[in-house]
């Protein structure tokens, strides 16, 4: 019964967004890799505070390809970097971002595991782990995904932060895909 109800879902939210004569849920799985990713800065909730963490004035609009219309601003993903220097915590970086569809949304949270705790942003390995859940418009979870991608990192070096952030991303999409294939194939 459960499994029936998530593929009506899945049919029901993700067919509606399908380009006109191709509403079948393949081709928008087809659409689902990342195409491209900017940074740059953007207006985000500051209302939103998930505990242990501070917002910053560090802010990345992600853009993701529109399964519905490329120029439908609702397919835009907004995402706020959130990191305090202050705290215990230091090491770890959180992005949590939102992509809104017509019916579903997809949440995903990016977290930075430094080996060590210090006052700053510090050198060495990293893992960057990635959770990616699509829910419908209630916020009831249809399908979750994680992928977890280790890298290296620097003080300053931005440019290598963004690579390892979208080799995290890329793969948790794909793992989405992947899982929504197999759930339809059930």
């Amino acid at each position: 019964m459960k499994l029936s109800y998530i593929l009506l879902l899945l049919v029901v939210v993700l067919s509606g967004c399908a380009p006109s004569g191709s509403s079948t849920l393949f081709k928008i799985q087809e659409t689902l890799p990342i195409q491209k990713i900017g940074f740059t800065d953007c207006t985000v909730d500051s209302s939103f505070k998930p505990s242990g963490f501070t917002t910053t004035n560090s802010t990345f609009l992600f853009v993701f390809p529109n399964a519905c219309n490329d120029h439908d601003i609702d397919s835009v993903q907004y995402c706020t970097e959130l990191f305090d220097y202050n705290t215990p915590d230091a090491a770890s970086v959180k992005r949590l971002c939102f992509v809104r569809g017509l019916d579903a949304v997809f949440v995903s949270s990016l977290k930075f595991l430094a080996p060590s705790v210090s006052a700053k942003y510090s050198n060495g390995l990293v893992d960057i782990e990635t959770e990616m859940k699509l829910v419908d418009k209630h916020g009831r979870l249809v399908v979750m995904v994680r992928n977890t991608t280790k890298g290296t990192i620097s003080v300053g070096s931005i440019k290598k932060q963004e690579e390892l952030i979208e080799h995290s991303i890329r793969g948790a999409v794909k793992r989405m895909a992947k899982e929504l294939k197999s759930l339809t194939a059930k």
